[in-house]
């Protein structure tokens, strides 16, 4: 295959996976007329400059999905993937008269990989608060604005810390599901991100499914082997109604109402002089709207 050839399905790829606001650009593209290749090089990048980056990638694909239309990756191997910090918002900064409901990227082409794997991945201080150093495997799947993906990931700097869970979601009917679990010794990312007092060891689980207008997930938190908190966060969209002449009229907008139920000893997340104030249990309940 001529230089003129691989470059032509490198172009391919970029263009495919770019859009407004995110350029792709693949170095070293070699193999492409196997089903075999390798890349050198990805870079991802916004407006402010890269923000991703996958080194010495190999690619077990089929090449004839991408001419139709999908990105078929049996497997995906990276000797290293860059997190510098995370992608900005596209556009000039100024926020929206009125919010949008929250959907995924539709890209022209479907994306379907069935094993991603990193020897080593980096994430910047800015994307979890600390700067990390993990090992991953993952399968995932963009198609039609519905995304799949499963992963498992280990810190390999040194840091106790495990994080595995499942996410699922689609543009079309706006159906969550989510399962995390994260487990971590002394100084994990999460005590930081928490700015619990010593960083102690942190297990945590979340796990939900739903619409969004009708979502519910159960979380519970232990810290140094002993649970702290339990409970459940849900969501549900509610009609307005509207009088007109005495009468009350269905609006066809609706309120978010939003409801948290959690029980626990919490004391220990909160400083020394907090924790006699909180004593050793805590029922906290919340309920709230947020308007259409």
């Amino acid at each position: 295959m001529s230089d003129e050839d691989r470059g032509y399905l490198a172009g391919l790829l970029e263009s495919s996976l770019g859009g407004e606001g995110r350029e792709v650009t693949i170095r070293g593209f070699k193999g492409a007329l196997s089903s075999e290749a390798t890349i050198d090089e990805i870079e991802i990048a916004d407006f402010d400059g890269t923000w991703l980056r996958i080194s010495n990638a190999t690619l077990i694909w089929s090449r004839a999905a991408l001419l139709s239309g999908r990105i078929d990756v049996d497997t995906l191997a990276a000797e290293k993937i860059e997190l510098f910090r995370l992608p900005n918002a596209e556009g000039s900064g100024l926020p929206a008269a009125e919010a949008t409901p929250f959907r995924l990227p539709e890209l022209p082409v479907s994306i379907e990989i069935g094993s991603l794997t990193a020897r080593e991945i980096t994430l910047g201080e800015s994307v979890l608060g600390a700067p990390a150093r993990l090992s991953l495997s993952a399968l995932a799947s963009l198609i039609d604005g519905a995304i799949d993906v499963t992963f498992n990931a280990d810190r390999t700097d040194g840091q106790r810390g495990s994080f595995e869970g499942a996410v699922t979601y689609a543009n079309e009917n706006a159906v969550l599901g989510i399962d995390l679990q994260l487990a971590e010794g002394e100084g994990g990312l999460a005590a930081k991100a928490l700015n619990l007092p010593e960083s102690p060891s942190v297990d945590l689980t979340i796990q939900g499914a739903g619409p969004l207008d009708a979502f519910g997930a159960s979380l519970a938190l232990a810290t140094k082997g002993t649970e702290r908190l339990r409970g459940s966060i849900t969501l549900n969209a509610v009609g307005q109604t509207q009088s007109t002449e005495g009468l009350e009229v269905a609006d066809s907008a609706s309120n978010l109402v939003f409801v948290a139920d959690v029980v626990g000893d919490v004391g220990p997340l909160f400083l020394p002089e907090y924790q006699t104030f909180f004593g050793d249990r805590v029922s906290l309940k919340v309920r709230g709207t947020r308007r259409a």
